[in-house]
């Protein structure tokens, strides 16, 4: 009895429990690779999908949402509220009059606390906006300027207790969707950060400090502990070495990660250690948003697997629950999943689109004209994907999801691949040199992919040569042509381009590469173009574009969120995408989707809207029911065992006596006899007989 309460005790733990795994920015989440402190105003190794599940941002990404308006075909268009319930924007003056600085009020949502008790409010809004921009000087602002919001941003202030404003320099038309990428500008608790007054700042730079004299010169200080108002926070890395492990606990990762690695604070453990599970409880005070629900799992844990066949062998054990992501299982591995027919696991591909897969052709290499580009398309037939690799997958002939805002109204005048591919004048014994094609490795689809274009161009005589590399090492490829010191060091675009007066530094001429999803795509993918440190092949390819020169591409990108007029900024927009359209630098194959495999005693589950979006997908998960308590022991035996039964005669086997026998056929003669009796009788009544005759002669005594 004992035994049977613990192990319903045990179930109902296990049953709280969720174990998952989920696709990181690098692919599969592997044994050693880390978060380090988990600062969301920073970027990698702070990863995306653990980010989602401990912070949250002013406003969230959510395609089921129109916005506060209500109305499609606006600027908020999927923007949802988060920390903010609601804004205000003074847009129609703005429209009025031009001199008028464009702001967004915010009323930020009441009763939400950080994972420590702190409360949320202007003030907390502010603290973190002065971190992340560095101060009211903003002299960190240049640290994210991959994308347009923080050079746009002049100001910021805490009007009351919980109504936070921003003011812009100019008008800036995506504030609100860049508002609620996943970083840098995620919540974080006021006391986590480190004393903005001593000029630290929550950066983990270590290549230099920011701001000049006679202003405050801050430096970088990280944060102390990880601390959100997201569904779970973070309690524990663990560490593991050969058969031993131990839990780093979350208010130690700082500490841990406060190495001086080159350019960037880094962690170390004790020697042989590596990062092997993330471990997260349920934040029991969460604040529901219009797009995160209540959180049912009281614990999740997050592993890491060496390899996809792992992932695959976990969770036909049943030792894994979930795995989230397309990087996460081999597309075999996903499809015999699929397959299987026990009901043991549900798995699932999104029905809306990611990212878009693309092929960027460099306009400085070996296929350096339109011409030799649009032909390059020609041979790169996609058909074989479609029906094989990328079955599951959307086919596009665009490099945004046409559903997405822009992009829609744009997608009507731009031409298709083959369209493109018949206006070429060139064939493939204008290509000379062996073209370098250059690609990530450890992710899905993605060598099948590039393998299978090798072999088309080798059809045509064109030899191509694959150079596959990690994810930082590939990005660090795609920014040499910038050199150490940035793209826009001085003099850089007076000199046609060329880095420092090197000439051209074009390193590949293919090369693999995906769009950055919803919540960035189109504006804000598209301003990555200019980054000055760039990492992207966009940002590399159209160095040397034919119609437009790069310093006049970045300007003319930069320049489309900050038009004030709608229609006038979709047709600036659409006249862009026909330009890049034009110039074939970009082939678009496909737009991912989501995959997952759940166990089938997890309830709940729904895709993110965006590639690494965890939150809303694990808050919304639910166990299975409850188990019923173990039935009650058997009663005891007596304590005497109750006598056997008497064996059958010889006389019947079957059951039956010789007594018993005789006993039936005496009494049947009996009955019958009775019947016959009772026949006389009414036989006699009926012919007026009396039924009994008196007896002569006999005399009553005296």
């Amino acid at each position: 009895m004992i035994r049977a309460v613990l192990l319903f005790s045990a179930s109902l733990v296990d049953a709280q429990t969720l174990t998952m795994t989920a696709q990181w920015q690098t692919g599969l989440f592997k044994m050693g690779d880390d978060v380090g402190s988990l600062n969301p105003h920073v970027y990698r190794p702070e990863e995306f999908t653990v980010n989602d599940l401990v912070y949250e941002g002013l406003t969230a990404w959510d395609m089921s949402y129109l916005g506060v308006d209500g109305v499609a075909g606006t600027d908020d268009d999927y923007v949802a509220p988060s920390l903010a319930n609601s804004w205000t924007t003074n847009y129609a003056a703005v429209q009025s009059d031009s001199s008028v600085s464009y702001a967004i009020t915010f009323n930020l949502a009441q009763g939400v606390t950080f994972h420590d008790g702190q409360a949320w409010n202007a003030a907390a809004a502010k603290l973190n906006f002065d971190h992340i921009l560095g101060s009211a000087d903003k002299a960190r602002a240049g640290f994210h300027d991959w994308y347009g919001l923080p050079a746009a941003i002049k100001s910021w202030e805490a009007v009351s207790d919980l109504v936070f404003k921003v003011t812009f320099k100019y008008f800036y038309s995506a504030a609100l969707r860049e508002l609620g990428l996943i970083r840098p500008f995620r919540m974080i608790s006021p006391l986590a950060l480190p004393d903005i007054n001593d000029a630290k700042l929550s950066c983990t730079e270590t290549f230099k400090n920011w701001g000049k004299a006679p202003n405050t010169v801050y430096v970088c200080d990280n944060i102390k502990a990880p601390i959100g108002t997201g569904p779970y926070k973070i309690v524990a890395k663990r560490l593991t070495k050969g058969a031993t492990s131990r839990e780093l606990p979350a208010a130690d990762f700082a500490a841990s990660c406060r190495v001086n690695k080159g350019r960037f604070m880094g962690c170390e453990y004790n020697a042989g250690e590596q990062v092997t599970e993330l471990i997260f409880e349920k934040f029991e005070s969460f604040t529901p948003t219009a797009s995160i629900g209540a959180p049912t799992f009281q614990k999740v844990i997050m592993k890491a697997y060496s390899t996809h066949n792992d992932v695959k062998a976990a969770l036909i054990d049943g030792s894994l629950d979930l795995a989230y992501g397309l990087s996460t299982l081999s597309p075999s591995g996903f499809a015999s999943l699929a397959a299987r027919e026990d009901g043991l696991v549900n798995t699932h591909v999104a029905e809306h689109d990611l990212n878009v897969r693309f092929i960027g052709i460099h306009s400085g290499g070996y296929l350096s004209t339109p011409s030799l580009r649009k032909m390059a398309m020609c041979i790169m037939d996609r058909s074989m994907l479609y029906d094989g690799e990328l079955v599951e997958e959307e086919p596009l002939d665009t490099l945004f999801d046409p559903g997405l805002p822009y992009v829609r109204d744009a997608v009507k005048s731009l031409k298709t691949v083959s369209q493109l591919c018949a206006a070429s004048t060139s064939s493939p014994s204008d290509v000379t040199e062996t073209l370098r094609f250059l690609y990530p490795t450890g992710q899905a689809h993605i060598k099948a992919i590039v393998y299978l274009m090798v072999a088309e161009f080798s059809t045509h005589g064109i030899s191509v040569r694959p150079i596959g590399l990690s994810k930082d090492e590939y990005n660090a490829e795609l920014g040499k042509w910038a050199g150490d010191n940035g793209a826009w060091a001085q003099g850089y675009y007076d000199d046609d381009n060329t880095p420092w007066g090197q000439g051209k530094n074009v390193t590949w001429d293919l090369a693999y590469s995906e769009t950055w999803g919803p919540g960035y795509d189109a504006l804000t993918s598209l301003t990555d173009i200019g980054y000055a440190y760039p990492a992207e092949v966009w940002s590399d390819a159209t160095n040397y574009l034919s119609s437009i020169s790069k310093k006049d591409l970045n300007e003319k990108i930069r320049a489309i969120p900050e038009i004030v007029s709608d229609s006038a900024r979709q047709a600036e927009f659409t006249d862009l995408l026909n330009l890049l359209n034009e110039e074939a630098v970009f082939m678009p194959i496909s737009a991912k989707r989501q995959i997952a495999v759940l166990n089938s005693r997890i309830y709940g589950f729904k895709f993110a809207y965006t590639e690494f979006g965890t939150g809303n997908m694990v808050a919304a998960l639910t166990p299975p029911p409850s188990p019923p308590p173990p039935p009650l022991p058997p009663p005891p035996p007596p304590p005497y065992p109750p006598p056997p039964p008497y064996p059958p005669t010889e006389e019947n086997k079957d059951g039956l006596s010789a007594g018993a026998i005789a006993g039936i056929v005496i009494a049947a003669g009996i009955a019958v006899l009775a019947v016959c009796c009772v026949l006389v009788m009414v036989t006699k009544e009926r012919s007026g007989s009396p039924i009994f005759t008196p007896i002569a002669g006999v005399k009553p005594p005296v």
